[in-house]
């Protein structure tokens, strides 16, 4: 895959973030929800666009090839909280946004190539997620200098004893 198109699917899937999206594993199926404007005013920007680039970055990911199933679905919120925080609950039960009201943005240990940028407002931290983010996610590596403090390992508690909360 080219760097430039790697960095367009690395953009689409971290775009997600500017909506509600989450992932749950039940039944060895790992479940992505979707969660947008699919109607309203903002459905040209978000829209079921979003979903399609979710799909599109599961196919090249290759979540097939290596045995994994996944499925995504979408939820339009109707620019009604009411209405989305109802799907939320459904899907999941909990709120989307950390204890602290921060983002994550992490990389996993165990699975190279696997990473998590999630937060409450895509809209304020859309161009951190367009610029910096994706093009750390493009190259691979995420830079601890820029958003280690930003890590979910700020929640582990064995570690927030010992450590400064900034990795």
């Amino acid at each position: 895959m080219t760097f430039k198109r790697k960095a367009l699917v690395v953009a689409a899937a971290l775009a997600l973030c500017t909506s509600a999206a989450q992932a749950q594993i039940s039944g060895n199926v790992v479940k992505i929800g979707v969660m947008n404007d699919m109607s309203g005013l903002y459905a040209d920007l978000t829209g079921s666009g979003s979903v399609v680039a979710a799909r599109m970055a599961v196919e090249d990911f290759g979540a097939a090839a290596k045995g994994m199933k996944v499925e995504i679905v979408g939820a339009d919120h109707q620019n009604k909280p009411d209405v989305g925080s109802n799907v939320v609950r459904t899907w999941s039960a909990i709120r989307v946004m950390t204890q602290d009201g921060f983002p994550i943005y992490d990389q996993s240990e165990s699975e190279p190539g696997a990473f998590v940028a999630c937060c409450h407002s895509g809209v304020t931290l859309a161009s951190n997620h367009a610029f910096d983010i994706a093009r750390m996610v493009a190259a691979g590596a995420l830079e601890p200098e820029l958003v280690g403090a930003f890590s979910a390992r700020r929640f582990d508690t064995n570690h927030a004893a010992t450590g400064s909360g900034y990795y």
